[in-house]
């Protein structure tokens, strides 16, 4: 390093870590043997996703780079909640492993431009890149590469990376606690009834990613591993030590528990309540201040969980295929295409939502026009309807005129016949039966009538035809 004037600001170490995305680190959780814990102690999904990082002996980092377990490309949900400012590039495999193309698209797309930019560095100047012996670090375009552009590998030896690599010794440490950390939230506001995917990775991973990686944990790293300052007792001297386990969760909030026991003192002062009756109080009230907050917390977890779903439901998309370089088959994809993508794609859902909102003012606009159509029809129907009745009561006045003109006609009629003398019309005679075939043949014979209708009918002397009744035949002899 010092032959080859090698600064810290171009020192490096690299290496993957893998995440089981739903299952937690050892933890330990207290609870109440009466009230054990709802739903799962942890989500259990296996899906693997790898994060490739890179930390530099000045303290800085370079972006990280997050392979997804997907069919080569990348999905929309993945990345729903991703946002310019959160530098990173992404891609996806089959199985969520890093291989030797993502390995020198890493070695292209993100060491060599982002380490070649810092401040202060001059062309010609060697960066010097420690690596684990994974296969994708140490094939013959990656090394190839790193020669042509100055970049000099140091693989370590297999088995020593828990010692010699900043990386393993402060880094992954508690990037993978703080990880269990906000899984464990997560589980533990939505008690396990909302499952983790790979929907909700970033969000869990990029806080821990943040919290981790900080100036100090990364200075430490190369201090402790002996890298720089070049110091080898830094390694000879260190004891076999683990993680930390993860701290016991903290009691709650005491502020109310003693506000009650005040408030009860106060209560109880001067009055002549026992002390073991006021004991059974206390205990009474204090239970039902725990159940009441522990109810408060499960609902506003569940409010959480409903908010997640909602968001899960995002159908899938892919985002990056377009952008693929030609023969890749994988490939890191810069946060500049990456936000571009996203930008096209949430232009489609902008497009997708007017175009709803205006197929949704149209159906109103004609549901407006059909109510008011039938409002129409319902005015033309009533009048028609009265129309109708006013035509019957018409009908039914008009009836009932005439019934009474007619009743008194009658009665005029009948008054002036009573008065005039005129009595009944005699009936009339039978008419002959048919079986008799008598035929009548009238004569020219005319007698004078001096009935009574002849003097009833004005005085008049009435002449009627007489006919002769011809019998048949056979009765003539």
């Amino acid at each position: 390093m010092e032959a080859l004037e090698i600064l810290a600001q171009n020192t490096y170490n690299m290496d993957e870590k893998g995440f089981l995305i739903g299952v937690l680190n050892k933890m330990k959780r207290v609870y109440s043997s009466q009230n054990p814990p709802k739903g799962a102690g942890q989500d259990g999904n296996r899906n693997w996703i790898t994060i490739i990082a890179t930390i530099c002996a000045d303290g800085t980092s370079l972006p990280p780079g997050i392979i997804y377990a997907g069919g080569g490309d990348l999905q929309y949900s993945w990345l729903v909640n991703w946002s310019i400012d959160k530098l990173a590039f992404f891609s996806s495999t089959p199985s969520g492993w890093t291989n030797d193309e993502l390995g020198l698209s890493w070695l292209q797309k993100v060491f060599k431009p982002y380490s070649k930019n810092k401040p202060g560095f001059k062309e010609g100047q060697y960066r010097l890149l420690f690596i684990d012996g994974h296969g994708s670090h140490l094939t013959v375009p990656f090394i190839k590469y790193c020669i042509q552009h100055d970049i000099i590998l140091v693989a370590y030896p297999p088995h020593s990376t828990h010692r010699l690599q900043p990386l393993d010794v402060s880094l992954f440490s508690p990037l993978s606690t703080y990880y269990s950390q906000n899984l464990n939230e997560r589980l533990f506001l939505t008690q396990g009834l909302s499952g983790i995917s790979q929907k909700d990775f970033f969000d869990l991973v990029w806080p821990a990613y943040l919290r981790a990686f900080t100036e100090s944990n990364i200075l430490s790293g190369f201090r402790k591993t002996g890298l720089y300052p070049l110091d080898a007792k830094q390694v000879l001297s260190q004891l076999p030590s683990r993680p930390d386990p993860q701290k016991e969760l903290k009691s709650g909030d005491t502020s109310s528990r003693n506000m009650i026991n005040c408030l009860l003192f106060e209560a109880f002062a001067g009055s002549d309540v026992s002390s073991k009756s006021r004991q059974k109080i206390a205990a009474t009230i204090h239970e039902l201040a725990t159940q009441n907050q522990i109810l408060n917390a499960e609902n506003s977890g569940l409010r959480e969980t409903i908010k997640m779903e909602k968001k899960k439901r995002i159908p899938r998309q892919r985002v990056m295929e377009k952008y693929r370089e030609p023969d890749s088959k994988a490939a890191f994809f810069t946060p500049a295409k990456v936000a571009k993508a996203l930008d096209e794609i949430a232009n489609q859902e902008k497009n997708k939502k007017l175009e709803n909102a205006r197929k949704a003012a149209e159906k109103k606009a004609k549901e407006v026009t059909r109510q008011e159509k039938q409002g129409l029809q319902k005015e033309k129907q009533t009048e028609r309807k009265e129309a109708q009745k006013k035509r019957l009561e018409d009908k039914e006045s008009k009836a009932r005129d005439r019934a009474e003109i007619h009743a008194a006609n009658a009665a005029s009629r009948q008054l002036q016949n009573e008065n005039k003398g005129v009595r009944a019309r005699k009936p009339r005679l039978p008419q002959t039966p048919k079986k008799i075939n008598a035929i009548a043949e009238p004569i020219d014979e005319y007698e004078d009538s001096d009935d009574e209708e002849g003097e009833a009918a004005g005085g008049r002397r009435i002449c009627r035809p007489r006919r002769k009744l011809c019998l048949p035949l056979r009765f003539q002899e």
